[in-house]
């Protein structure tokens, strides 16, 4: 899947001289809606939601930087949208502006207070980027996740929730009291010996796959698989751009769906995966000893540690 970036679009569209709008809805009272070309879209999009209506196949065909997918055509589409905040802007896109006129007129409907449509949808932006300058394209970066919404996004988003909830909690409670009974060096050694059966325990009764990963792990084990990598690329694309980080459902190529949760340092969390001279000596060594290829290390307060990944074995 190609992500079409947007800051590049806007350099290029600073040589074309068209009107930012093409239409004004009638609307409901205390609500907008309008069809825009891709430079009112371009000037839109900072601050709204971007919403990509367009079905999954045509997804990974390529989306714009930022878009989060509600497949127009599901029968849970318009429950999906009940995940979008009414009071902030919305800017919708499909493939030529069809399907995302539909979606622009239901959310006027359903109360939405600014709602902007892609006139020409996802052609139009991508032809406008070709003839601002010549040959050359926006940048693309290449994606393997597939990200779902609808219906099901909201059922296996509060099924990952209760069970990360569950098992994060228990965790930290034993973490909490090995620390009081013998120091960083003791938590050292549950998480060595117990952190691991814990998540096997709660896999088991949620007939689940339960995994904190990380691309700087500690244990070898909580290494983050590609897709694992992928979505952590995307929730740092994310918070370098500012925006807030949430669960993500995702389907794999066998039709099952994987619920990714971040997970930030905490400030127990700094006795043993912050800077090593801000450490106890003899937990550093222990360190050294149980992990010799340890990544973990160097944390700040509240720093993205890794994720969540928790695998649904059946639908």
């Amino acid at each position: 899947m190609k992500i079409i970036l947007i800051g590049a679009l806007v350099a290029l569209l600073a040589v074309v001289a068209v009107s930012c709008s093409t239409g004004q809805n009638k609307t409901a009272e205390g609500t907008k809606t309008e069809n825009v070309n891709v430079e009112g879209f371009v000037s839109q999009i900072e601050g709204a939601q971007l919403l990509d209506v367009r079905t999954p196949d045509e997804w990974n065909e390529g989306i714009i930087e930022g878009a989060t997918m509600s497949n127009f055509y599901d029968e849970g589409f318009e429950a999906s949208l009940s995940t979008l905040d009414k009071e902030k802007p919305v800017a919708v896109y499909c493939k030529s502006g069809g399907r995302s006129g539909k979606a622009m007129s239901l959310m006027n409907k359903l109360g939405f207070k600014e709602v902007y449509n892609l006139d020409g949808g996802i052609g139009a932006w991508n032809k406008a980027s070709i003839q601002s300058c010549a040959d050359k394209k926006p940048e693309t970066i290449k994606k393997n996740v597939q990200y779902v919404s609808g219906a099901d996004e909201v059922t296996y988003l509060k099924l990952g929730k209760e069970i990360t909830d569950t098992v994060g909690k228990t965790l930290k409670r034993n973490l909490v009291n090995a620390l009081k009974e013998g120091g960083p060096a003791n938590a050292m050694s549950f998480c060595n010996a117990q952190a691991m059966e814990l998540t096997d325990v709660y896999s088991a009764k949620y007939n689940t796959e339960v995994k904190r990963v990380s691309d700087k792990n500690r244990n070898p084990n909580n290494a983050a698989d590609k897709t694992e990598l992928d979505v952590l690329s995307d929730f740092k694309r994310m918070l370098k751009n500012g925006e807030p980080l949430s669960p993500k459902i995702a389907i794999d190529a066998a039709g099952q769906k994987h619920f990714y949760a971040p997970i930030f340092t905490g400030g127990v969390c700094l006795s043993c995966h912050g800077n090593p001279k801000n450490i106890q000596p003899e937990t550093v060594a222990l360190i050294d000893s149980l992990y010799p290829t340890d990544k973990a290390l160097n944390y700040s307060i509240d720093e993205l540690r890794g994720l969540w990944s928790v695998k649904f074995k059946n639908n």
